[in-house]
């Protein structure tokens, strides 16, 4: 079970050496530190290519191309893929300004993608880092340390280089133990490079177009 919310602002404030007897900061101060740590440490994390949080979804577009990624609210798509039979052929991304048509007809798909990370609801909630409890204790240090850095300035205790250089260490740790080999479109025939002819862009943010290459 990762670290709880409670477990998470116990931590911060050991850090900080801010005594709960006579508190600097307060417990709001720390929860909504971690709330902007927590967003940070993902977005840093998957940013570094790491991908063991990867996740798929089958989705089929609709008869003007447009893929909804309203149920899944990606951080971020790592592939695309347009599904045939028991295959899948590759969907290369585009760029906005490349002029393709719009698929005019459904198509069914898979996305592989990173999901946004859950702040805890109650204080006894932990934090879902890709929808799921994941048990990694460098990651939960480096959301405490990164919340407690942010907090720093307020309390004046402990020496911000310190800080800043565990943090450097944990950001280090955490980045090499969680990057797995990560999938990538299969070929229908063995040995044979194929795609679909198909290109998918991020026409906004919560849905992928696809155009015709």
């Amino acid at each position: 079970m990762t670290v709880t919310l409670a477990q998470a602002i116990v931590r911060v404030r050991f850090l900080l050496d801010d005594k709960d007897n006579n508190p600097l900061i307060s417990d709001a101060e720390i929860t909504t530190a971690l709330q902007v740590a927590q967003e940070e440490v993902w977005q840093s994390v998957v940013d570094s290519g790491a991908n063991i949080y990867y996740q798929s979804a089958d989705v089929s577009s609709s008869s003007a191309g447009v893929i909804s990624l309203a149920s899944i609210t990606p951080l971020k798509i790592a592939n695309v893929a347009l599904v045939v039979g028991n295959g899948v052929l590759q969907v290369p991304p585009c760029r906005v300004f490349d002029g393709f048509a719009n698929v005019t007809s459904v198509q069914p798909c898979r996305v592989q993608y990173v999901p946004r990370a859950a702040f805890p609801a109650l204080s006894s909630d932990p934090f879902i880092w890709s929808q799921a409890s994941i048990s990694l204790t460098t990651l939960d240090q480096l959301l405490c340390h990164t919340a407690a850095s942010m907090c720093w300035v307020k309390t004046g205790e402990p020496p911000l280089s310190s800080m800043e250089k565990r943090r450097a260490e944990l950001q280090a740790s955490c980045t090499s133990t969680i990057n797995l080999p990560g999938w990538s479109a299969t070929p229908l025939t063995l040995g044979v490079v194929r795609d679909s002819g198909i290109f998918w862009r991020r026409s906004a943010h919560d849905q992928i177009q696809l155009v015709n290459g």
